[in-house]
């Protein structure tokens, strides 16, 4: 997906999401019990999406040096393997479920069984088994079962559901209609230092892995964002971020150069604009009053001084790319000192908090049309589909209102 989207040449931001779940499957699901601390360069080289009876993903071994780490799938295997049990059989999954009704004041709660595909799952499957392990081990021991969890198999579960829960937590806030980069960057902060806070083994290794997979995602847009949004909040966390270990920190220089490149891709200047805009200039100084053209004339004069300062040795073009940097450099300079935000740097914050975080709301569209175009509906043009989504979409919205 990453070499997909660097060799798309779309100014986008590759999909946090994807990288979480990525970052999840090198630590629980990794059938090798090795894993490694991925560099920042790496490409597409681990990612394999084959699953395997287990609920498991095939990963290739990286060639960086390997970490021992805690096997996971067994013991997930093993809480997979008695939910299956008590699902499978009505006579046993009653058995159980005298014992949860006695355990929780008569009220029913089943097992949940993962899927193959959704990490999520895993985390409420996990933590619905936590909540009735006594009513398990009950059931476990009337079937004369040789299955039982202990202690240190327990606590690793335990630990494995809370660091879920948060990361699935910032997963749904990474993908609500409404985010962008600097929700998305306050989301994944706020992740990585809660399974840091956790110290724990499992939240250790998840907070390494997804570090190392979002790393590989993040693009300057991000720091531009940030600054724009915040400098003095941008620069403080680049200051307590000694390792770098989320953000995409950014100096001046290449903050600079990155709001003049899109300001000339996205918002250009053409020469015959500024020739009419000077022109109805002119009509309009007609109708203000003495000190309003004196101070229209005197910024003109500024001008054309910094164009003839800034390119005395050089051809126009360069001029006039010059020109831009300046009036760039000068609101950075404004806006670091308390100032409000300038012309070019308020289009650039428009434009970058544009951009989503993850591709959900993509997939939201193919999944919406996968309900509509199925077998039984196979050939329907592409106007009608798109007429049935929006149909199906608005009776929603207006059941909900509602």
């Amino acid at each position: 997906m990453t070499a997909l989207g660097r060799a798309a040449k779309v100014d986008q931001q590759l999909c946090l999401a994807h990288g979480i779940q990525l970052g999840i499957i090198d630590v629980l699901y990794n059938k090798n019990k090795l894993t490694n601390e991925r560099p920042e360069e790496e490409e597409n080289s681990t990612e394999s999406d084959s699953d395997n009876e287990d609920g498991g993903f095939n990963l290739t071994e990286d060639r960086c040096k390997p970490i021992p780490l805690l096997c996971y799938n067994d013991i997930i295997g093993k809480v997979r393997g008695v939910v299956r049990m008590f699902r499978k059989s009505p006579t046993k999954n009653d058995i159980l479920s005298k014992y949860v009704k006695s355990d929780h004041n008569n009220k029913e709660l089943k097992l949940i069984l993962d899927c193959k595909t959704r990490w999520s799952s895993l985390a409420d499957m996990i933590t619905r088994f936590l909540s009735i392990k006594d009513s398990v081990s009950k059931a476990l021991i009337d079937l004369k079962s040789d299955i039982q969890f202990s202690d240190a198999e327990l606590q690793i579960l335990t630990n494995l559901s809370e660091s879920l829960t948060v990361v699935k937590a910032t997963v749904e806030a990474l993908c609500q209609r409404d985010a962008n980069l600097i929700t998305a960057m306050a989301a994944m902060k706020f992740m990585l230092t809660k399974l840091r806070q956790d110290s724990t083994s499992i939240s250790n290794q998840l907070a390494i892995a997804i570090e190392a997979r979002i790393k590989q995602r993040l693009t300057e847009f991000t720091g531009v964002l940030l600054y724009l949004h915040s400098p003095t909040t941008y620069y403080k966390d680049i200051a307590n971020d000694v390792n770098n270990t989320i953000l995409n920190a950014l100096d001046n220089n290449q903050i600079r150069s990155a709001i003049v490149n899109i300001v000339n891709k996205y918002f250009p200047i053409s020469t015959s604009n500024e020739e009419s805009s000077s022109q109805v200039d002119t009509l309009v100084n007609v109708s203000l009053n003495i000190k309003e053209q004196l101070g229209q004339e005197i910024k003109r004069a500024l001008k054309q001084h910094t164009l003839q300062t800034a390119g005395s040795n050089i051809g126009f073009g360069a001029e006039e790319r010059l020109d831009l940097e300046t009036q760039v450099k000068v609101e950075m300079a404004l806006y670091d000192n308390g100032g409000s935000m300038g012309n070019h740097l308020l289009k650039v914050y428009k434009a970058l908090k544009s951009i989503p975080p993850t591709s959900v709301e993509c997939e939201r569209a193919f999944s919406s049309a996968g309900l509509m175009c199925n077998k039984i509906r196979s050939s329907l043009s592409d106007d009608s589909l798109d007429a049935l989504v929006f149909l199906r979409s608005y009776y929603q919205a207006k059941n909900n209102i509602k």
